[in-house]
């Protein structure tokens, strides 16, 4: 494909999955990744992670004051023993197997985290299962129920903010570098787990953790002698549109609150999984 048409439709994919990131917290690699593979094969996966290490980093430096700190310094070591298992299940799995599998497992995750606790978030209901209300109207959360104790707002007031037991971010973590190394969708298990959690503290921890997880993976790539320089040099031309996505996804940033962010949230994690089971298909 010439170099005009090729930069044209894989920049407006990028720019697309870089607004949509924006917001949300993930999505560009579910965007981008299947334009580019149908577009240059060879690219994939050197290319995107080129070019995607842009898209954390400026998260991370737009809203470093909400990453939470403690869940990144659990989760994110977890994902490199999760990168070896899934390097392991691609040689001995098969691929098309592998991704309807995990598609699958992520769809009914969508389905179980849509369906439970409903009614805990809207306002004026019942605190969560796990919180107990104190008498000056902040609800503590109960060590049992997954998180550390930490105080949060009742539910007249700004959302509740959890501090994740170590089991779950490690869990989360260790899921994340599994999924993303043996079929290049890593997102799902850390969004599912941090989506009732404040707007700014989702995607700047999200953000923290494809920052850390994509170099890692680019690393990972380079020493094993999977990184050409014609999919560095292409990433490298991409990333002015992730400049320019993160633009245009700022102004969601400000109308996206917890609630309609956890339903972008879901939205974007399903259509992850529907990807993995159709291109498994196919």
């Amino acid at each position: 494909m010439p170099e005009l048409p090729f930069f044209l439709i894989a920049g407006a994919a990028v720019l697309l999955g870089s607004a949509v990131q924006t917001g949300v917290g993930l999505g560009l690699g579910l965007v981008a990744a299947p334009v580019l593979v149908v577009l240059e094969p060879s690219l994939m996966p050197g290319t995107l992670l080129v070019t995607t290490v842009t898209m954390p980093l400026l998260t991370v430096c737009a809203e470093r004051r909400h990453i939470d700190w403690h869940g990144l310094s659990w989760g994110l070591p977890a994902r490199m023993p999760g990168a070896v298992a899934g390097a392991w299940l691609i040689t001995v799995a098969d691929p098309r197997l592998l991704g309807a599998l995990v598609g699958l497992m992520v769809l009914a995750a969508v389905a179980a985290s849509a369906f439970s606790r409903g009614g805990a978030d809207r306002p004026g209901a019942p605190g969560r299962p796990g919180t107990q209300g104190g008498p000056d109207g902040v609800d503590r959360v109960d060590p049992a129920d997954g998180a550390d104790p930490v105080e949060s707002r009742g539910s007249d007031g700004p959302p509740r903010a959890h501090r994740f037991s170590p089991a779950a971010l490690l869990t989360a973590g260790a899921a994340a570098g599994l999924t993303g190394t043996a079929t290049s969708i890593g997102g799902p298990p850390l969004a599912l787990l941090y989506q009732r959690q404040p707007a700014a503290r989702v995607r700047a921890t999200l953000g923290g953790f494809f920052l850390g997880g994509t170099l890692i993976s680019v690393l990972t790539l380079a020493a094993a002698g999977e990184l050409t320089a014609h999919q560095v040099s292409t990433g490298l031309l991409l990333v002015p549109f992730v400049v320019a996505g993160f633009a245009a996804g700022r102004p969601l940033c400000r109308r996206l609150g917890e609630a309609r962010l956890r339903t972008a949230m879901l939205t974007v994690v399903s259509l992850s999984g529907a990807t993995l089971l159709i291109r498994s298909l196919l």
